[in-house]
């Protein structure tokens, strides 16, 4: 082997050492630190929205909190949201994600997933119920609104060549649609249909089978997944599934039951 070959292979192992011993001190950062910044939602109600106090409650905070808590140290809630929620885990603005956030393989470029996942949702669309829409087909060459930086506004291009138009959060979506700027709004089923319910959308529905299943993981920084802190954030969310904590957790903001859950649910029990 060259000189010149031996340097740079040594290089590179002291820089690979460098990021892995940066990774490392995460968790012991945050206990040093005391506290625990999660990036959460605020607009994706139940499971992250505001409180009339403006305080951030929901499913996702509850685990947030949770998380601290194993962690015996003090929660810092980060509001996040799907244009940005990557970008202030990147820049150290956050310790991590619960922000439901998809384990994409795009996603997967630039941070880490831990698995397994917390939860499952798949896609949908709130839509006028004078639309009469009977099938994904039908929404071919028509403009829909959905959320910038979620991931329902390429899926429904790409797959049923819809044009998506990205609207900051999900309250902006919903007021297009009210205003008629879109034939629906694209997300999570979960959440439209439990929107569907509430009174001021007495005149719309969530029409079509739920497709593309996708699956929440929390995010943390590229490389920390098989660190102690990623790894501990893992064995959390085995016991989560294990305990029935998301079970109840699901129960308690009143969201439809959860297959996956209860397939996770008897995977991990004891």
């Amino acid at each position: 082997m060259s000189r010149r070959a031996l340097t740079l292979g040594l290089s590179a192992i002291a820089v690979g050492a460098l990021t892995l011993s940066a990774h490392a001190e995460t968790l012991d950062a945050v206990k040093k630190k005391g506290v625990l910044s999660v990036g959460v939602k605020a607009d994706s109600r139940p499971w992250g929205y505001l409180d009339p106090q403006g305080q951030p409650i929901g499913m996702e905070i509850d685990l947030a909190k949770n998380v601290a808590d194993r962690l015996g140290v003090k929660f810092e809630a980060v509001i996040v949201q799907s244009s940005n929620r990557i970008q202030f885990l990147e820049q150290g603005r956050v310790d991590m994600l619960i922000a439901t956030m998809y384990d994409t393989p795009e996603r997967r470029r630039v941070i880490d997933m831990v698995q397994p996942h917390y939860y499952s949702a798949a896609t949908n669309i709130l839509a006028p119920k004078s639309a009469n829409l009977k099938s994904w087909e039908e929404l071919r060459g028509k403009k829909v609104c959905g959320q910038q930086g979620s991931v329902y506004n390429k899926w429904i291009e790409r797959t049923y060549g819809a044009s998506a138009m990205s609207l900051p959060t999900i309250e902006e979506g919903y007021a297009a649609l009210r205003a008629g700027n879109c034939v629906g709004f694209v997300y999570n089923d979960l959440l439209l249909e439990m929107a569907a319910e509430q009174p001021i959308w007495a005149g719309y529905t969530v029409p079509l089978k739920s497709e593309d299943r996708q699956y929440h993981s929390i995010g943390v920084r590229k490389g920390e997944a098989e660190t102690p802190f990623g790894k501990k954030l893992s064995e959390i969310v085995i016991d989560w599934h294990r305990t029935g904590y998301l079970k109840e957790l699901n129960k308690k903001w009143g969201i439809p039951a959860n297959e996956y859950l209860e397939e996770a649910a008897k995977k991990y029990a004891r």
